[in-house]
Protein backbone atom coordinates (compact mmCIF):
# COMPACT_ATOMS: atom_id res chain seq x y z
CA UNK A 1 0.00 0.00 0.00
CA UNK A 2 1.25 3.72 -0.91
CA UNK A 3 0.86 5.89 1.97
CA UNK A 4 1.12 9.17 0.22
CA UNK A 5 1.11 11.13 2.97
CA UNK A 6 4.46 10.16 3.29
CA UNK A 7 4.88 12.48 0.67
CA UNK A 8 3.62 15.30 2.42
CA UNK A 9 7.32 17.09 3.10
CA UNK A 10 7.31 17.87 -0.64
CA UNK A 11 4.59 20.05 -1.00
CA UNK A 12 5.85 22.41 1.97
CA UNK A 13 9.63 21.73 -0.02
CA UNK A 14 8.44 22.90 -2.99
CA UNK A 15 6.58 25.77 -2.01
CA UNK A 16 9.50 27.64 -0.42
CA UNK A 17 12.29 26.24 -2.69
CA UNK A 18 11.90 29.93 -3.85
CA UNK A 19 12.26 31.36 -0.92
CA UNK A 20 15.32 29.54 0.28
CA UNK A 21 17.12 29.91 -3.06
CA UNK A 22 16.67 33.62 -2.68
CA UNK A 23 18.12 33.53 1.29
CA UNK A 24 21.05 31.00 -0.44
CA UNK A 25 21.97 34.21 -2.74
CA UNK A 26 21.61 36.88 0.46
CA UNK A 27 24.17 34.44 2.35
CA UNK A 28 26.26 33.75 -0.39
CA UNK A 29 26.92 37.41 -0.72
CA UNK A 30 28.47 37.43 3.23
CA UNK A 31 32.38 35.89 2.24
CA UNK A 32 32.46 34.15 5.52
CA UNK A 33 29.49 32.13 4.60
CA UNK A 34 29.80 31.21 1.15
CA UNK A 35 33.61 30.14 2.08
CA UNK A 36 32.44 27.84 4.39
CA UNK A 37 29.54 26.53 1.67
CA UNK A 38 32.28 25.40 -0.85
CA UNK A 39 34.80 23.83 2.55
CA UNK A 40 31.62 21.85 3.19
CA UNK A 41 31.05 20.55 -0.49
CA UNK A 42 34.43 19.77 -0.65
CA UNK A 43 34.59 18.15 2.56
CA UNK A 44 31.46 16.11 1.56
CA UNK A 45 33.76 14.31 -1.26
CA UNK A 46 33.01 16.62 -4.18
CA UNK A 47 35.82 16.74 -6.35
CA UNK A 48 34.64 20.38 -7.32
CA UNK A 49 32.20 22.65 -6.79
CA UNK A 50 30.94 22.65 -10.60
CA UNK A 51 27.29 21.86 -9.05
CA UNK A 52 26.09 24.80 -7.11
CA UNK A 53 23.78 23.84 -4.21
CA UNK A 54 21.48 25.25 -5.52
CA UNK A 55 21.58 22.32 -8.46
CA UNK A 56 21.41 20.15 -5.87
CA UNK A 57 18.25 22.05 -3.88
CA UNK A 58 16.40 21.21 -6.95
CA UNK A 59 16.88 17.96 -7.32
CA UNK A 60 14.19 16.83 -5.01
CA UNK A 61 11.65 19.09 -6.78
CA UNK A 62 12.79 17.45 -10.44
CA UNK A 63 12.87 13.91 -8.86
CA UNK A 64 9.15 14.06 -7.34
CA UNK A 65 7.87 15.24 -10.86
CA UNK A 66 9.46 12.33 -12.67
CA UNK A 67 7.92 9.67 -10.47
CA UNK A 68 4.20 9.71 -11.82
CA UNK A 69 5.66 9.99 -15.41
CA UNK A 70 8.15 6.44 -14.46
CA UNK A 71 4.86 4.61 -13.16
CA UNK A 72 2.54 5.51 -15.79
CA UNK A 73 5.23 3.85 -18.36
CA UNK A 74 5.42 0.98 -16.01
CA UNK A 75 1.79 0.81 -15.76
CA UNK A 76 1.97 0.45 -19.86
CA UNK A 77 4.55 -2.14 -19.85
CA UNK A 78 3.16 -4.28 -17.00
CA UNK A 79 0.09 -6.62 -17.48
CA UNK A 80 -2.51 -6.81 -15.96
CA UNK A 81 -2.36 -10.04 -14.98
CA UNK A 82 0.61 -9.68 -13.24
CA UNK A 83 0.07 -9.36 -9.33
CA UNK A 84 2.10 -6.38 -9.39
CA UNK A 85 -0.11 -4.31 -11.79
CA UNK A 86 -2.84 -3.42 -8.76
CA UNK A 87 0.05 -1.66 -6.91
CA UNK A 88 1.54 -0.18 -9.20
CA UNK A 89 -1.80 1.55 -10.26
CA UNK A 90 -1.85 2.48 -6.75
CA UNK A 91 1.53 3.92 -6.50
CA UNK A 92 0.81 6.01 -9.62
CA UNK A 93 -2.59 7.50 -8.68
CA UNK A 94 -0.98 8.25 -5.49
CA UNK A 95 1.57 9.87 -7.24
CA UNK A 96 -0.63 12.08 -9.02
CA UNK A 97 -2.13 12.98 -5.93
CA UNK A 98 1.27 14.07 -4.38
CA UNK A 99 1.96 16.31 -7.17
CA UNK A 100 -1.44 17.41 -7.12
CA UNK A 101 -1.41 18.08 -3.79
CA UNK A 102 2.50 20.35 -4.40
CA UNK A 103 0.98 22.24 -6.89
CA UNK A 104 -1.79 23.50 -5.10
CA UNK A 105 0.51 24.13 -2.09
CA UNK A 106 3.24 26.10 -4.19
CA UNK A 107 0.00 28.42 -5.34
CA UNK A 108 -1.28 29.01 -2.45
CA UNK A 109 2.09 29.69 -1.02
CA UNK A 110 2.95 32.34 -4.00
CA UNK A 111 -0.54 33.73 -3.45
CA UNK A 112 0.49 34.27 0.42
CA UNK A 113 3.88 36.03 -0.89
CA UNK A 114 2.15 38.41 -3.71
CA UNK A 115 -0.01 39.34 -0.49
CA UNK A 116 2.44 39.81 1.59
CA UNK A 117 4.14 42.07 -0.53
CA UNK A 118 1.04 43.90 -1.42
CA UNK A 119 0.51 44.57 2.60
CA UNK A 120 4.37 45.92 2.46
CA UNK A 121 3.89 48.64 0.54
CA UNK A 122 0.21 50.13 2.35
CA UNK A 123 1.45 52.42 5.17
CA UNK A 124 0.65 51.11 8.21
CA UNK A 125 -0.53 47.89 7.58
CA UNK A 126 0.47 45.24 10.45
CA UNK A 127 1.39 41.66 8.64
CA UNK A 128 0.53 38.91 10.23
CA UNK A 129 1.93 34.79 8.92
CA UNK A 130 0.09 31.76 9.49
CA UNK A 131 1.46 29.02 11.39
Amino acid sequence: MVKKESFSVYGEYCSNHEKALRLLMELNKIPNIRTFLLHCMLLGGKKSTDIPLEGYLLTPIQRICKYPLLLKELLKRTPKKHADYPAVEEALQAMKAVCSNINETKRQMEKLEALEQLQSHIEGWEVRTSG
